[in-house]
């Protein structure tokens, strides 16, 4: 629940700021108003891949019947963890 909760903020938080972004640059050139709105999809991108996934895998982790399951489970979620030591 938790997660969900966090990715709801994220979302809402994602929206205001596009839109400030686009509020603050409204007068500019339109060529780079599309260079933003280009750049800013990378956002959408991010979001998508903080999908219910993650949730669902630790809540599956938080049910396992012992620490055997729980490494198991633990193993399935590390594909969705939005930060890998690799970045």
């Amino acid at each position: 629940m938790v997660w969900r909760g966090t990715r709801g903020i994220l979302e809402t938080n994602i929206k205001e700021l596009k839109k400030a972004i686009k509020q603050e640059y409204s007068d500019e050139h339109p060529d780079l108003l599309t260079e933003i709105d280009k750049r800013m999809t990378r956002l959408d991108v991010v979001l998508e891949k903080l999908d219910h996934r993650l949730a669902d895998c630790l809540a599956n982790a938080h049910a396992a019947p012992d620490p055997a399951a729980r490494k198991t489970e633990m193993a399935n979620a590390k594909p969705f963890w939005p930060i890998t030591s690799s970045m």
